[in-house]
C-alpha cells in the first residue's frame, strides 16, 4: 500500500488541486435551542445568573465549544444530538473564525478517536456526515475533481483561488473518519477510492506545503481504510485515475 502512495506523489507533484472558490453556504442553525444540554441549563438555577435567551443560544454554545465544555457534556451523556452534530460539523468546514473551526474539529476528533480503546464508538451519534457533505465542501473550496490542466484551473480573474483555511479541519476530520472503520464504516468502496485520489492530489499541491505532515497521515489513513482484498481490487483503478491528471 505504501508503494502506491509514493509513486502517485511523484507523478503529480506540483499540480494545482484548487481553482476558484465558490460562495460558502450559510451556516445552518438546526433547532439549537431545543438541544438537551441547553434545555437542562436553561431550566437550572444557573440560568438566573446568565439570563440566557433564545437570541443568545448560538453565542452561548460557541463559548461551550471553544472552552471544551461541550465535549465534556457530550462525553458525560454518551450521546450527540443531530442539531449539535450538524452545527459543529458546518462550523468546522465553513466558519471563517479560526477559533471556532479549530474547536469544532477538535470536538469531532475527540468523538471519533477517543483515548480509551473500545470495539465501538463510546458516544452514540444521532447524525453523521456522509461523504456527500465532505465532497460538497471540497467543491465549495474550489477543488478540481475533473482532469483539468493548470491553465483550465485558472479560468477567471475574479473570485478567490486556492484552498481556504478550513482545509486543515477537513483533512483532519476525513482522516479521523477513515481510522474508525472497524467501529463505524463511513465510506463505500467507490467513495474511498476517490478519497485516495483527493489525498494524493492535496499532498501534491504546493499551496499546502505547510500541511505535509498532516497530509501524509491523511494519505496513510485513507489507504489503510481498505482491507487487503479491497485494495487489490481498487489500487489499479485509483492509479489509472490519478495518472490521467
Amino acid at each position: 500500500m505504501q508503494e502506491m502512495g509514493g509513486e502517485a506523489e511523484i507523478a503529480t507533484r506540483g499540480v494545482h488541486a484548487f481553482g476558484n472558490q465558490k460562495p460558502q453556504p450559510l451556516l445552518p442553525l438546526p433547532e439549537l435551542g431545543s438541544c438537551s444540554p441547553l434545555q437542562s441549563f436553561m431550566s437550572s438555577k444557573l440560568n438566573s445568573l446568565v439570563e440566557l435567551t433564545t437570541e443568545k443560544v448560538e453565542t452561548f454554545l460557541e463559548g461551550l465549544l471553544v472552552n471544551g465544555w461541550l465535549s465534556k457534556l457530550v462525553n458525560t451523556r454518551s450521546y450527540i444530538e443531530k442539531s449539535i452534530a450538524k452545527w459543529t460539523f458546518y462550523l468546522m468546514l465553513y466558519s471563517s473564525k479560526e477559533e471556532l473551526r479549530a474547536s469544532a474539529c477538535d470536538f469531532w476528533c475527540n468523538i471519533l478517536l477517543p483515548r480509551s480503546k473500545t470495539e465501538e464508538l463510546p458516544i452514540r451519534i444521532e447524525w453523521f456526515p456522509s461523504y456527500c457533505e465532505l465532497r460538497s465542501a471540497l467543491e465549495t473550496y474550489g477543488f478540481l475533481f475533473n482532469c483539468l490542466s493548470q491553465t483550465e484551473s485558472i479560468i477567471t480573474d475574479s473570485g478567490v483561488r486556492g484552498p481556504p483555511k478550513n482545509i486543515r479541519a477537513w483533512i483532519k476530520f476525513a482522516a479521523a473518519s477513515c481510522r474508525v472503520r472497524s467501529k463505524r464504516p463511513v465510506f463505500s468502496a467507490s467513495e474511498a477510492e476517490e478519497l485516495v485520489q483527493v489525498a494524493v492530489l492535496l499532498s501534491s499541491d504546493h499551496q499546502l506545503e505547510g500541511l505535509l505532515v498532516l497530509l501524509d497521515e491523511f494519505v496513510q489513513s485513507v489507504i489503510n481504510y481498505f482491507t487487503d482484498e479491497e485494495w487489490n481490487i481498487s489500487c489499479e483503478k485509483i492509479a489509472k485515475s490519478i495518472s490521467c491528471r
